[in-house]
């Protein structure tokens, strides 16, 4: 069992932060703190900062305890149960009315401090889906000293937006699917509109989920709780001198292929299925059913990172071992990679 800790709360009318808890602790910033994992007599512990995009609400009754299988983090603790690494893993849920950006300002300041705590070895962000572009935002904010220590691994990150946030283009789309598919006007009309709610009842209708959006696909009057800019200019020089300032980085893409839909059914896997349903019928294709990949895949254009494809992946790859595992085996082989490194300088 996790315990909720309350960062702060962002009031959208006077664009400031309530720090602490406060009345609406279910959809402000936090963070989940774990036992630590302890493999080792070393009194250093390798940090993994893990964010799924999500809100406290999500996951939590009270805003106090969460459960290790939420948002799969059980699957993380578990990986690093058995490998020979002190790790400490922390989820980061996210504000529903924050830009991405101010949130990344304030855990820019978190992570500082992890930074400088004795016991920290390495700091080692996992960021998945908009937390990746969250995460990509944020490293010019950490202190420059600090950033030796961060270790970055984007997962499924649109760094060109997608449509899936964007319902000015994605609610166009689905009346032209429905209505090219089914010519009952009534039911047609009924089905759209069923689709319609679901999305807004899992949306946080705000910047959370907006500011992924692609260009021109936010309505007008939502306009308040979108930042145009995020996307816009992530991949300006500013971030992209910070990420090659930071010890390592490296970005996994996800995409459907012809096994995905056998493997999500063979699992039971509903989520994996319901990707591969609309990476067939909204996406065209060649996306993991959120994201498309060549979204994904844009920050190569920018900066010289070899994108690791993780293939079939849908976009829900934190739910099925074939896929986070890749991620997950890699951040393992760094820490010992960087961990022997430390070992040779020291003899020297």
């Amino acid at each position: 069992m996790g315990k909720i800790e309350i960062i702060g709360k962002y009031n959208l009318y006077d664009n400031n932060w309530i720090y602490g808890n406060n009345e609406s602790n279910d959809i402000s910033l936090a963070v989940a703190n774990y036992e630590p994992i302890r493999n080792n007599d070393s009194d250093k512990y390798d940090y993994i900062i893990y964010c799924y995009g999500s809100r406290v609400e999500n996951h939590s009754k009270d805003a106090i305890n969460i459960k290790e299988k939420k948002a799969y983090v059980n699957n993380i603790l578990n990986y690093f149960k058995t490998k020979k690494h002190n790790v400490i893993v922390k989820f980061i849920m996210l504000d529903r009315d924050a830009p991405l950006k101010e949130d990344g300002v304030i855990l820019a300041d978190y992570i500082n401090g992890l930074c400088n705590r004795a016991d920290c070895n390495s700091i080692n962000i996992l960021g998945y889906s908009k937390g990746g572009v969250m995460f990509f935002d944020m490293i010019k904010h950490i202190n420059k000293k600090n950033r030796v220590k961060i270790n970055l691994y984007n997962a499924a990150t649109p760094y060109m937006g997608t449509k899936m946030a964007s319902p000015k283009i994605l609610y166009k789309d689905v009346k032209e699917f429905i209505n090219g598919h089914i010519s009952n006007k009534d039911l047609a009309n009924k089905i759209y509109t069923y689709l319609i709610n679901f999305y807004e009842s899992i949306s946080s209708n705000s910047h959370m989920d907006y500011d992924i959006a692609i260009e021109d696909g936010i309505p007008e009057d939502r306009l308040d709780k979108y930042d145009d800019t995020l996307i816009k200019y992530l991949l300006l020089q500013d971030n992209i001198d910070a990420i090659k300032s930071i010890n390592r980085f490296e970005n996994f893409t996800t995409g459907i292929n012809d096994d995905t839909l056998k493997r999500a059914i063979m699992t039971a896997n509903f989520t994996g299925i319901g990707m591969c349903l609309i990476d067939d019928m909204l996406m065209g294709k060649n996306s993991d059913g959120f994201v498309h990949t060549s979204s994904e895949e844009a920050i190569s254009n920018y900066l010289d990172v070899n994108n690791k494809h993780i293939k079939g992946a849908h976009h829900d790859l934190m739910s099925d071992n074939l896929y986070y595992n890749e991620i997950l085996y890699n951040i393992n082989e760094n820490l010992i990679e960087d961990r022997e490194k430390i070992l040779i300088k020291n003899k020297r």
